[in-house]
């Protein structure tokens, strides 16, 4: 989790810098990103409770790509959402 939020830190300045998002276009994507998260949780929460090794292993698996692939991918603002809402989903 220390990984996750401390990545989270860079999401705006990244934001900002790389699609070149304006502050109205920011508030929107944070607001999904927790959003996401809510929905994330339960979905977490259900495959955790049923196979807890494989649901940490593809969360894991999928947080990893997400951050990873933001800065490949998220130089558009569609492609920077779509990566967000697959981070915090896992």
């Amino acid at each position: 989790m220390l990984a996750h939020f401390g990545a989270y830190t860079y999401v705006r300045p990244f934001l900002e810098a790389v699609p070149q998002a304006g502050p109205g276009t920011i508030t929107a994507l944070l607001l999904a990103y927790g959003a996401t998260g809510i929905l994330g949780d339960f979905l977490g929460g259900a495959a955790l409770a049923r196979r807890p090794h494989a649901a940490f292993g593809a969360i894991a698996a999928l947080l990893a790509a997400a951050i990873a692939l933001l800065p490949v991918l998220g130089d558009g603002t569609v492609g920077a959402a779509l990566l967000l809402v697959l981070w915090d989903t896992a």
